[in-house]
């Protein structure tokens, strides 16, 4: 427990949401592929004294003495913030990224709050410092939602190792549902840029003034209205669709220019995700293109049973023809006295046949409202390069009332194992 993850409690419950943004498109195979493992031994220890303030202190003894102080001060109290010994790791551990359904903003007015004939609301700010030792480093982060559909976001380093001693890093993101953008700044070669996310399909505000519409000619005809909130959050999808039917489809783009160095780039981005209500096996598809240095990149990640999830990536340039295939994944540890009460049933074949026309037969998966009840107890996460034969290995988990990662990366074409840590974390 870190105060990292008290930062991302914050911009789920108060941000805006991360995966409607180009800079999270990847999100679900950087997880996966690309996880960090640690170095050396660490300990960190947490503590929230109050609702809207947390501390957090870390320590490195091996290889090198060292350690960080971090705080971080709210205007709101952290919904839901429970320590290690309580926490959910799907929670905690990043792995496998479900996206949601296209949501509507709020309307401005929705948000106000008035007392006395005064309003009382105020703009949501998070306030996050660390500062890093021996080694005199100090990160800061300020985030303020501005509106429903905006929040800025301003990140700061200083270090003596730096050109001119820091930098300081600028985000407007701007959230309108059906389409995002991102406004970035960098002081550090006077690096401005725009990254744009469209969500294909339906608006959902259409679907909410058609449901207004429906409800005022039954009220016209019958008498009685519609009830709204059983009737929009998730459409009747029949089963015999295609999976585009089942799934969010986005496309984005971001262009960037560095007045310091006059050098600029653009990238291309598209990716496709199942929704929460598919019957079938979560699955997410990307594509990536940067055209100036001729560099391509897909992924595809498939989430089987709940229990494992299977992810790989293809890079390729179309100007050296160098490749490289990145396989990996992670699969999840559940007590073995609930895997008692639970049927577990993998689908690697045809789907079963429908007893009455609607009935599925009796495969029970991780994926099911009862089967949500089960507590992890641990993930191991994996990766392998086809082209430098290099990968990591890392698992996560509770033990007692603490967190521990343990893992490291290792070199398959020497046959060692470089570099092996260990973290041990506690929150109270």
């Amino acid at each position: 427990m870190s105060a990292e993850f008290i930062w991302k409690l914050w911009n789920q419950q108060y941000g805006l949401p991360q995966e409607n943004f180009y800079s999270d498109l990847l999100h679900t195979s950087r997880n996966l592929l690309d996880f960090k493992v640690p170095q050396g031994l660490q300990m960190n220890f947490t503590a929230c004294p109050s609702s809207t303030f947390a501390n957090s202190h870390r320590l490195t003894i091996f290889p090198n003495i060292g350690g960080s102080l971090s705080f971080l001060h709210s205007s709101r109290p952290f919904a839901g913030y429970r320590g290690t010994k309580s926490v959910s790791l799907n929670d905690v551990i990043d792995g496998y990224r479900t996206v949601n359904e296209v949501q509507s903003p709020l309307d401005p007015h929705l948000q106000e709050i008035w007392h006395r004939g005064r309003r009382v609301d105020f703009r949501d700010t998070l306030l996050y410092g660390r500062l890093h030792l021996p080694r005199s480093k100090l990160e800061a982060i300020f985030a303020r939602r501005l509106s429903p559909t905006r929040q800025l976001i301003l990140t700061a380093l200083s270090s003596a190792t730096l050109p001119n001693g820091g930098t300081i890093f600028a985000q407007l993101q701007q959230d309108y549902g059906t389409h995002t953008n991102e406004w970035i700044y960098n002081t550090d070669d006077a690096l401005i840029g725009f990254r744009h996310m469209r969500q294909l399909g339906a608006d959902p505000r259409d679907r909410i003034l058609r449901a207004l519409a429906e409800t005022e000619a039954n009220i016209a005809e019958t008498g009685e209205a519609i009830d709204l909130l059983t009737e929009l959050p998730f459409p009747q999808v029949p089963a015999d669709l295609p999976l585009s039917a089942y799934g969010r489809f986005s496309a984005g783009m971001e262009i960037y220019y560095g007045a310091l160095h006059k050098s600029g780039g653009i990238s291309l981005g598209m990716r496709f995700a199942t929704l929460p209500f598919y019957h079938g096996h979560p699955r997410t598809m990307t594509l990536t293109v940067n055209p100036l240095v001729g560099h391509l990149s897909s992924t595809y990640t498939m989430k089987i049973a709940g229990l494992a999830t299977l992810c790989s990536r293809l890079d390729f340039n179309i100007f050296s023809y160098e490749s490289d295939l990145t396989l990996g994944g992670e699969v999840w540890h559940y007590p073995a006295t609930r895997h008692k009460k639970t049927q577990v049933g993998i689908r690697l074949g045809d789907e079963p046949e429908d007893r009455l026309g609607f009935e599925r037969a009796d495969i029970v998966t991780l994926d099911s409202a009862k089967d949500k009840e089960l507590v992890p107890s641990g993930v191991v996460k994996a990766y392998v390069h086809s082209a430098t034969l290099m990968g990591g290995l890392l698992w996560e988990g509770r033990v007692k009332d603490f967190l521990v990662s343990i893992g490291g990366r290792f070199d398959l074409s020497k046959r060692a194992f470089g570099a092996f840590g260990v973290e041990m974390q506690y929150g109270a």
